[in-house]
């Protein structure tokens, strides 16, 4: 258990390392009781070990504690996960904060009566907890109408993607795309696609036109293409180019239409023959020879050749436009090809109109040549009449896939309305889910308040049962008041509502309580909670500091004797106290624990010496060496006070011991330890006296004690004990002092002689040797 502490600062007065350099007796034991006079710090100390146990801090000093635990020792700082005990302080704050809010409503405002700390801690929780939760529950329905909002907006999205889906797409298929056939969570199914696909604006028309478009039949494939000869070029050029064998007639030759005319006549006429024309001669061979040199046989050939390069390029032309009437129109393709092919169309219609225009040309240059065989065109002008075969691999293609389309138009409609369906998704997945985020934050907070809510109601319910739990309480405090503390005039009850305690003062509303009142009230709940609040007394340290402050002698037997009934059990309690009688009882208490645990020290039991079974302990302060400032320390109390079992036994040790030995340098302040004895021992041989003088009076005339010795003791103790003159015509002398104190036992002796030799006997003095002393003090005087 708890063995010393120390602060990494001074707390309050109190020394780092109170009960360092003290001696290894200078340790907290299983009983420890620590006696010090008012102002020496013992209140600091007990206040350091209850706000380290509430807090891990005393204001802001870490606190360490040396503990002996499981046969060794460690050290722990207070508040750590792992610190295995629990420290229990009853002092003067404990008393403030226990009976905090019947002083602050001085019994009257708030005549309900909370006591103790922890009950006021639980009710202020409470207070609070029914603060949050009012808080919670607001959150709560901001954070359902937050989901009902994003609710509202999920299905808005739903619909306006169904809507959207519908308008795009009915027209290619009304009985699909309706609000009795496509429903919202159609349109879910594609709002909830992780990366349903975007289109561009193009794509998006090429895929509704796809899903709108009526089936089409094929529209054919590319008519066969009308073919040139591939020498048909070279042909064109070496008709149009080359030279012809003859031998020209002049005139001809100047003249076209003559030669054109004598050729005509040379193919009609005869040799021999007469001309028909005419009707003048006769054709001779000489005439026909000569004509048929100028019409040779090259020149009647190149004249076939040109006349049937003149129908060949004619024919191919006409064969062209017959073929791209032949190609159908763009309405017969799918919508995917109509702009596609009529731009090819397009691009073929020009092809095949420069192939005519080409043709043409040719024919234009051969019928020239024809015109004038014998004189061929120049290379430059026979290259130019080349004709150029129409591209048609594109528009081919284009006919081909439109083709293969057909075959597959249902799939093709399909895939279209499905990549329309995403495309409207996608349009509308970023408010989607939004709104989707929007309830799951929403939940998650409706979840978490909900969490808290019971928590916080499982607590405060917790906390209102303990509030309600005050019955035997109260009527254990009620008891101890009256009981042991003699107060029937204070009642104490449960309030009507059950949460807490009403204190009455002779059947009215207590207010103002005294100390001794709130001390007793405060004590006597303490005591009970160290049960009630369900602590380990296997592991608990309970430490009272001056319980019997206020309380008269009757009350002081009675804190005593509750503290030993209801602490019994505990592994450690520690007692702090200025009051000697309360001091005396202690230690009449621990007495044979004392010696047990000092004969087992002397023995050598390393263990008895590290945590005694009893350790009485002395609080003191003095200066710190060259400062102003003093702390407060601990250290093993002084073994005279442990021999006397009450003060009244200490100082008659010390006056008996002036008398019968010499007293040093004590004796000038003996005066106060003779007037308190003397106080004590006519309180209880003349109680009916009301003062000083009366008692002494009633005494000596009970006794019959002459005035001059009943005077001179008054005397004595009035003046030299209670000397109101600073500075005094007489001063003490020691030889005096010691008469003076031989005349007052000597009165206690004719008062009682038996009561003063067994005073003797208990403080050691030999009696024999006192009543030779107080012969001659009678002597002397």
């Amino acid at each position: 258990m708890l063995r010393s502490i120390t602060t990494d600062e001074p707390f309050r007065g109190l020394a780092a390392s109170p009960m360092a350099g003290a001696g290894p007796t200078s340790v907290f034991g299983k009983k420890t009781v620590i006696y010090g006079r008012n102002g020496a710090g013992k209140t600091s100390l007990s206040e350091v070990l209850r706000l380290a146990a509430a807090n891990g801090c005393a204001d802001s000093a870490t606190v360490t504690a040396s503990l002996f635990r499981d046969g060794r020792t460690r050290s722990e700082v207070f508040g750590t996960f792992n610190f295995p005990i629990e420290v229990l302080v009853y002092n003067r704050f404990y008393v403030a904060e226990s009976l905090a809010m019947f002083l602050e409503g001085n019994g009257t405002s708030d005549p309900i009566l909370k006591i103790g700390k922890k009950n006021i801690e639980k009710a202020a929780e409470l207070t609070l907890i029914r603060e949050v939760l009012d808080r919670y529950r607001l959150w709560h329905d901001l954070a359902s109408k937050a989901s009902k909002s994003a609710q509202a907006a999920e299905r808005e999205v739903e619909k306006a993607a169904r809507d959207e889906t519908i308008e795009k797409l009915s027209p290619g298929d009304p009985a699909k795309y309706q609000t009795t056939r496509y429903r919202v969570d159609h349109a879910r199914a594609y709002l909830d696609l992780q990366s349903p696909e975007h289109l561009s604006p193009e794509g998006l028309a090429i895929q509704i036109n796809r899903a709108c478009s009526p089936a089409l039949e094929s529209a054919g494939l590319l008519p066969a293409v009308p073919t040139i000869s591939d020498d048909l070029g070279g042909r064109v050029r070496s008709a149009l180019s080359r030279n012809v064998d003859s031998d020209p007639i002049a005139e001809l030759v100047d003249s076209p239409a003559l030669e054109k005319w004598t050729e005509d006549g040379v193919a009609l006429h005869d040799a021999g023959a007469p001309c028909k024309f005419c009707h003048s001669g006769t054709v001779t061979e000489a005439t026909l020879a000569t004509y048929r040199r100028h019409f040779s046989d090259a020149l009647q050939g190149l004249r076939s050749e040109l006349n049937g390069l003149v129908s060949e390029a004619e024919s191919l032309s006409d064969q062209w436009s017959a073929w791209i009437q032949l190609l159908p129109a763009s309405a017969a393709l799918l919508a995917d090809h109509k702009e596609k092919y009529e731009t090819a169309r397009a691009q073929m219609d020009t092809a095949v109109t420069d192939l005519k225009s080409a043709a043409a040309a040719v024919v234009g240059r051969l019928k020239e040549r024809l015109a004038d065989p014998l004189t061929p065109l120049s290379e430059e002008a026979a290259g130019e009449a080349v004709l150029a075969y129409p591209d048609t691999v594109e528009i081919d293609s284009l006919l081909d896939q439109n083709d293969r389309e057909c075959a597959d138009q249902d799939t093709r409609k399909s895939e279209a309305q499905k990549a329309v369906e995403e495309h409207v998704g996608s349009s509308h997945v970023d408010k989607y889910r939004a709104a989707k985020e929007r309830q799951v934050v929403a939940a998650r907070c409706i979840q978490a308040i909900q969490r808290q809510v019971l928590a916080l109601e499982q607590r405060a319910q917790m906390l209102d049962h303990s509030q309600q739990d005050t019955g035997l309480m109260a009527l254990q405090i009620h008891q101890d008041l009256r009981e042991h503390f003699g107060h029937e005039h204070l009642a104490v009850a449960v309030s009507e509502d059950g949460k807490g305690y009403v204190v009455t003062r002779n059947g009215a509303m207590a207010s103002d309580l005294s100390e001794g009142e709130r001390n007793a009230i405060a004590y006597s709940y303490f005591l009970s909670t160290l049960d009630a609040e369900g602590v380990d007394p296997k592991s608990t340290v309970v430490v009272i500091d001056d319980p019997v402050t206020s309380l008269d002698k009757e009350a002081l037997f009675a804190a005593f004797a509750l503290a030993e009934e209801r602490t019994s059990e505990f592994a450690q309690t520690i007692y702090l106290t200025h009051d000697y009688e309360f001091f005396r009882l202690q230690m009449n208490q621990r007495k044979n624990a004392m010696a047990t645990s000092q004969k087992r020290i002397a023995e050598g039991h390393a263990t008895e010496a590290t945590y005694p079974l009893a350790s009485v302990l002395e609080m003191y302060s003095s200066f710190v060496p060259g400062t102003v400032t003093r702390v407060s320390r601990l250290r093993p109390l002084s073994q005279k006070l442990l021999q006397h079992p009450s003060e009244y036994h200490y100082l008659f040790s010390k006056v008996g011991g002036a008398v019968v030995a010499e007293a040093g340098d004590e004796l000038p302040l003996l005066g106060n330890a003779a007037r308190r004895l003397f106080e004590g021992f006519i309180t209880f041989r003349a109680p009916q006296g009301n003062n000083f003088e009366q008692k002494v009076e009633a005494i000596s005339k009970s006794k019959g004690i002459g005035p001059t010795l009943s005077k001179r003791v008054v005397k004595f103790l009035h003046g030299h004990s209670h000397r109101e003159d600073p500075t005094p015509a007489t001063a003490l002398d020691f030889p005096s002092i010691e008469r003076e104190l031989r005349s007052v036992l000597e009165y206690m002796k004719k008062a009682d002689e038996e009561h003063l030799d067994n005073m003797c006997k208990a403080v050691g003095i030999d009696e024999r040797v006192m009543a030779h002393a107080l012969t001659l003090a009678k002597a002397a005087s």
